[in-house]
């Protein structure tokens, strides 16, 4: 809650105790730049009113020019909750704007909705959403349609009449319509493709990583496996590949924790602190092979480990353990993994890490 949206709200004029109840409720959710994406349900929980009636005060709230409201969509083509935005500064206004609000809307601007019609959630699939994308243009001049949720384009031209997102639809072409004289009827004259990444088939590679992904992510009923294959397919072979090395280690680490949903793991890189986690481990064992290389001649291999199994299968024979330094079930090697043999060249090539053999999958 940023008290400074609590304060501006208390010295507005809502119109209604009811409306200022919902302003206050929105003031409560709102983020640094007045923002806030809590759905009519919450809200109509909070204030103790139905849907219908907070639908109504806010639509009070946006002729009064007190909040905008922007649509937000899912990458799975599902329209979201829409974005409230209070309007107290102005980071807000611009935020609002980016969002694709072009002012405050009056009775005409939302096609003669009454406050009297009834206001459901704005949480709908992709069909609903698409019916209430763009507001039909009203006879006898009036505003030009607006598109919620697409930003304006420079020049203060209002964006063209846009669908939103479809699931079946991979690609979409988008083109405005010309007045008889020529000029943009309301929208600026362009032509748009928008291609989702996420309904394109995978590739072989993608496929099998992606399977590979999909087993070792513990899936929460609530979240998208398709958001989260749009994501992963955008991602180039080495991030899939350090995707793939770490999500079993972030998974086991919030075993009984909150976990965050793969499609947002993989926007925010989650694998990234796992690889430093890793590259400093590295450098510590790095350092302590370099240590007892020059106090003991060789690299210490405690007895039990994975190392000596592998030593020991590939002398032939059982090692002989005993004190090395502060340890008595140890033998000193000169590497802590035996050299791996190429087919290609007779000689022995040392090896810093296991191979498949001895790696856990």
């Amino acid at each position: 809650m940023s008290y400074q949206v609590t304060a501006w709200v208390g010295a507005r004029k809502a119109g209604s105790a009811s409306g200022k109840a919902v302003l206050f409720a929105i003031a409560n959710y709102a983020q640094a730049h007045g923002e806030t994406y809590q759905p009519i349900t919450q809200l109509a929980e909070d204030t103790e009113q139905s849907k219908k009636s907070v639908g109504r005060r806010l639509l009070e709230l946006e002729e009064r020019g007190l909040i905008a409201r922007c649509a937000r969509w899912a990458e799975s083509g599902r329209r979201l909750s829409d974005w409230i935005i209070v309007l107290y500064c102005d980071e807000a206004h611009e935020f609002a704007s980016a969002h694709g609000w072009t002012g405050p809307k009056s009775a005409a601007d939302r096609g003669g909705r009454s406050e009297n019609d009834d206001v459901d959630d704005f949480e709908s699939d992709s069909s609903q959403a698409a019916e209430s994308a763009c507001l039909p243009p009203q006879s006898g001049g009036g505003t030009p349609p607006i598109c919620r949720g697409h930003p304006p384009s420079s020049g203060g031209v209002t964006p063209p009449l846009v669908s939103p997102p479809n699931k079946e639809n991979s690609k979409i072409t988008v083109k405005d319509s010309l007045s008889p004289d020529g000029e943009a009827d309301g929208c600026a004259v362009r032509e748009r493709e928008i291609i989702y990444e996420k309904t394109k088939p995978l590739s072989d590679d993608e496929l099998d990583d992606w399977k590979k992904f999909h087993d070792r992510w513990r899936w929460q009923p609530t979240e998208s496996e398709i958001v989260a294959r749009g994501v992963f397919r955008r991602l180039g072979a080495a991030d899939r590949a350090a995707a793939l090395r770490h999500v079993r280690a972030y998974v086991d680490e919030r075993a009984g924790k909150a976990q965050a949903y793969a499609g947002n793991w993989l926007k925010q890189r989650g694998w990234e602190p796992y690889v430093e986690r890793e590259a400093k481990a590295a450098q510590a064992k790095a350092r302590l092979h370099h240590d007892q290389l020059e106090r003991y001649g060789g690299i210490i291999v405690r007895q039990g480990t994975r190392q000596a199994a592998a030593w020991a299968q590939f002398l032939g024979e059982r090692l002989k353990f005993g004190r090395v330094g502060p340890f008595f079930d140890a033998v000193l090697k000169p590497t802590e993994w035996p050299p791996a043999h190429d087919e290609h060249d007779p000689a022995h090539a040392p090896r810093d890490g296991p191979g498949e053999a001895e790696t856990r999958v």
